[in-house]
């Protein structure tokens, strides 16, 4: 096991890190805040000095990245960067504990959208804007990870990973410069453009289109004030976050051959159109609840509506988290709100979740094993969507979805020790486990006197959030081949 490739990397992460807070910097000396300002100078400072220290003295050191060194870089990236990234939040004096930020810090970049802040509109606009990059930065890291993890495109980025952990797996992440910054980099940043721009010509202030782009774009779910997307009065600006939450939560490498003349992978994959189809589902059933209860009868009326509920609907399903309208609180039922929560978007995308096809490829195979004992002799197909699903991936599918569970009740009996009710506890685990904290800011539970907000709950309840937010970002898979002594003696 070599460090040298993992420290050099991790060097270039917090470099990257201290170019994003000359953002925040330019913000505060525009907005004259003053605090601000210093906490990010310094902030900033010590994130140079650290990645710059790490970069030089390991230059030239590092030619290749296993797979397990990877394993290493992705946890130390979504552990320790957290870290340093909360020391500019502590340092505006905006956060009552070094915790506070640190949960803050990592709702951000594991674009969660939880946050410990009673009214984000008293923040500086300094942290409301570093608030929001943490997020698309987050959402880049998430894509860049799932390359590293998964292989180059041509091999298994679009399979589930098939990771053997009694074994090291051969081969390296040398691909990655050629393919990840290449291919998904300016992807990401072209649909970033595109976003910000077009919330411009909605009339959308430039800071808050700003934030609000960085943060649809990563499925994160930052605001930059206390309130719905429906506050800023403009109905032009629903359809354009819909269509971008939504590419935010398919394959980005589905969304680059939107724009290229192969239609070979894009017309193969069936996991955009699954999730299109229940966006679908659930707008409908969202606007029948709506327009019946409201008793709305005008075409207008009603076209807003079912707009509205469109854009909850991919807000819910992408993880993202945002409310376009204060009446959608009551609207969705509980279950059904912890259903929806739990499995999450697609693959090799920012969204969290179990993912879309896994659960079609655990409902198909639950369907192969109980027709095998109906039928003994008879012939099933392993195909899920375009692909052959082997018993090596679906050992790994389900393995995953049972860590998942194992998490989740974990940390559902953690937080309710600390004080919040059963039903509290189990949406707070889920909402962090699938990286849409907005859900549980956000709905109400009838009749749950202890329905505590994020920034009331104790500082062991927050560092559970926190475990499980990471462990919601990070793939399960790896986490287990890190303490897997086998893997490492092999």
């Amino acid at each position: 096991m070599r460090y040298v490739p993992v420290a050099y990397l991790f060097g270039w992460n917090l470099a990257i890190l201290s170019v994003f807070t000359l953002i925040p910097i330019a913000i505060a000396l525009n907005y004259d805040e003053t605090r601000a300002f210093t906490a990010f100078l310094i902030g900033g400072a010590a994130m140079a000095f650290l990645g710059g220290i790490l970069i030089l003295a390991l230059r030239g050191r590092v030619r290749s990245v296993s797979t397990g060194e990877t394993f290493i870089l992705l946890t130390a990236t979504w552990v320790v960067l957290p870290v340093i990234a909360s020391i500019p939040l502590h340092l505006s004096g905006h956060t009552p504990d070094f915790t506070a930020a640190f949960f803050e810090t990592v709702s951000g970049l594991t674009t969660t959208g939880a946050t410990i802040f009673p009214d984000v509109s008293d923040l500086p606009h300094a942290i409301i804007a570093w608030r929001s990059l943490l997020q698309w930065l987050g959402g880049l890291l998430t894509l860049l990870g799932l390359a590293f993890f998964y292989g180059a495109e041509g091999r298994s980025s679009h399979l589930d990973t098939m990771v053997n952990l009694s074994r090291k797996p051969k081969g390296n992440s040398g691909w990655l410069t050629a393919t990840a910054f290449s291919k998904i980099a300016p992807l990401y940043g072209a649909l970033t453009a595109i976003c910000f721009v077009l919330l411009l010509l909605c009339g959308l202030p430039t800071f808050e289109a700003f934030c609000i782009t960085m943060s649809t774009i990563s499925t994160g779910g930052f605001m930059p004030r206390n309130a719905s997307i429906e506050s800023y009065g403009s109905l032009a600006a629903i359809p354009v976050l819909t269509i971008f939450m939504y590419l935010g939560a398919v394959s980005v490498f589905w969304v680059g051959n939107l724009f290229s003349r192969s239609k070979n992978y894009r017309d193969r994959q069936r996991e955009p159109w699954w999730i299109a189809s229940v966006i679908l589902v659930l707008t409908l059933a969202l606007a029948a609840v709506l327009i019946s209860t409201a008793h709305q009868t005008g075409p207008t009326s009603i076209l807003s509506t079912i707009l509205v509920s469109l854009a909850t609907a991919t807000s819910l399903i992408t993880t993202t988290g945002y409310f376009f309208s204060e009446s959608f609180a009551d609207t969705l039922p509980y279950v059904a709100l912890l259903m929806i929560c739990f499995v999450g978007g697609g693959r090799m995308s920012t969204a969290g979740g179990l993912k879309f096809h896994r659960l079609g490829a655990m409902l198909h195979h639950s369907g192969q094993e109980l027709h095998r004992l109906v039928y003994p002799h008879g012939i099933v197909s392993e195909d899920v969507g375009s692909r052959s699903q082997s018993g090596d991936v679906m050992r790994t599918i389900w393995v995953n979805f049972s860590i998942l569970l194992i998490i989740m009740t974990a940390a559902t009996i953690i937080l309710s020790l600390a004080g919040l009710s059963f039903s509290s506890s189990l949406l707070a685990a889920i909402s962090a486990l699938s990286n849409i904290g907005p859900a549980y800011q956000y709905v109400a539970i009838p009749g749950d006197a202890a329905h505590a907000p994020f920034a009331e709950l104790e500082t062991f309840a927050r560092m559970t959030l926190i475990g499980v937010m990471i462990a919601g970002r990070l793939e399960i898979l790896a986490l287990l081949s890190l303490i897997n002594f086998t893997y490492w003696q092999s």
